[in-house]
């Protein structure tokens, strides 16, 4: 049966990347097999959940099965839903969070509750649970308003939220949209808002004097410092954490040699992340020591 009606997908919705090429494929032959299993949750007249499914059904020709969404608070359904069932990237999951921050900040009639799933009791079948084990408990429960409650519910360092929220606040959506789907990383996106303003305050303010050009690179080179040893930080910690398991392992089972190899292994990238996050510190303490005395050159020639 074809289908009727076309739905557009809802803005929160839309914040997540849609499956594509081996996982779609996959979603299509299981529900070609199988059958809707879910129902596509609608909410405005369009698609707040199951986006995928409705694709996959359209391709196919099936009469998709729906729900409306009858709650008071979709954003904190629609992650719930969607962002601990996927495979994102810190940067991925931050951005998409504040992504929704920045929807619900500009619609106040959507303010987080504190019960728990509110939607349609026909999704509550066996089939379709919003408090399943591929997500948190405390996804019932999502707070948006502190940097730490986003970063919490994104489940990336307090840094990144910070840096998520900076692009979502400053970067056009088209930017936002590509660090969402995974073809641009944060560091990427923000490094481009940077040169975009630096480049609209050149246009915009009367020459500069002489000595600023070279505060302006020493700046551009500190924040470049800085997301390197942001990403430095976050490859180290990835290590250590597979470095306490793998030593789980080892006391559990001393025949394990394997598996204690590749703990000198690990132990000697730590050793050489470390190195290298010393060495950026110190390049961005010398980057910042070169700021303050061009701003010193400069100050001085000021006054004279």
């Amino acid at each position: 049966m074809s289908v009727q009606k076309k739905y557009g997908l809802h803005p929160l919705c839309a914040i997540f990347p849609p499956m594509t090429g081996h996982e779609f494929e996959k979603l299509k032959i299981d529900i070609g097999a199988n059958g809707q299993i879910q129902p596509i949750v609608l909410y405005e007249n369009k698609i707040l959940d199951g986006g995928n499914r409705y694709r996959v059904l359209t391709e196919l020709g099936i009469e998709p099965s729906f729900v409306e969404y009858i709650g008071n608070s979709p954003v904190k359904y629609v992650l719930s839903c969607n962002l601990h069932r996927r495979h994102l990237t810190p940067g991925q999951a931050a951005t998409i969070v504040a992504a929704a921050q920045d929807w619900r900040r500009a619609h106040p009639a959507h303010r987080v509750s504190k019960e728990g799933c509110n939607v349609a009791p026909f999704l509550e079948a066996d089939n379709f649970d919003c408090n399943d084990d591929a997500k948190t408990d405390k996804s019932a429960t999502l707070q948006f308003e502190s940097v730490a409650d986003r970063a919490a519910d994104s489940g990336a360092s307090l840094r990144t939220q910070k840096m998520a929220d900076k692009l979502v606040k400053n970067a056009p959506p088209e930017l936002v949209e590509q660090v969402t789907t995974g073809e641009k990383s944060l560091n990427q996106a923000l490094k481009e808002i940077h040169v975009l303003s630096v480049n609209s305050k050149q246009k915009s303010q009367p020459p500069v004097i002489a000595g600023q050009p070279a505060v302006d690179q020493q700046n551009s080179e500190v924040e470049s410092l800085r997301d390197q040893l942001s990403e430095l930080a976050y490859s180290l910690e990835e290590t250590l954490k597979e470095n306490d398991i793998l030593l789980k392992i080892i006391h559990a089972d001393d025949q394990l040699a394997a598996a204690h190899a590749e703990v000198k292994r690990l132990n000697a990238m730590n050793l050489t992340l470390e190195s290298r996050v010393f060495g950026l510190m110190e390049e961005k303490n010398e980057a910042i020591r070169l700021v303050k005395y061009y701003k010193r050159e400069m100050e001085k020639g000021h006054a004279s």
